[in-house]
């Protein structure tokens, strides 16, 4: 039977340390149904895959700067690595995802279409678009254009689910 905790919120600090402190299994947070990320932490990689693993219940969810989840490969270029198995909050309870400071990153695009993809009663997914990573010689529309194209292209596990970019 699987550990269990009875918290709406989590202090993310100690989620870490419990992970890391001997390779210990997080336990399930029943109750937590919103789950706001602060890229200050310095959460790595794997921390955010086993909080959806670990919460079941999950409603809302928010990332303060959605780059700052990735992990750093060896050729520097960042990448994220998904759950192994697609979370239960994913299939059935989460309906809101909140992406702040998103710049289009290769490795922000592929968190997006994880998420538009595996979450099934998605209603909406808010991103915050930040133009920090345009190209040189290249406009602002014209990235945001290529931007919201690839966007657009990401096939959506969810028939309703609505993506606003401000």
């Amino acid at each position: 039977m699987g550990r269990s905790l009875d918290a709406s919120t989590i202090a993310l600090d100690a989620a870490q340390t419990l992970q890391n402190y001997g390779g210990l299994r997080l336990p399930v947070f029943h109750s937590l149904t919103t789950l706001e990320l602060d890229g200050k932490r310095g959460l790595q990689s794997k921390l955010l895959p086993n909080l959806l693993e670990c919460s079941p219940n999950l409603r809302t969810l928010g990332f303060e700067a959605l780059g700052d989840y990735a992990y750093y490969d060896t050729d520097h270029s960042q990448v994220w690595y998904p759950p192994e198995h697609v979370p239960t909050c994913l299939l059935v309870t989460l309906e809101k995802i909140d992406m702040g400071i998103f710049r289009g990153l290769q490795c922000e695009l592929k968190v997006v279409e994880y998420f538009l993809t595996n979450a099934k009663v998605l209603k909406i997914m808010h991103i915050w678009f930040d133009h920090y990573q345009m190209r040189v010689g290249q406009s602002e529309s014209e990235y945001k254009c290529e931007v919201f194209r690839k966007l657009l292209e990401i096939p959506r596990g969810s028939t309703s689910c609505k993506v606003l970019v401000s």
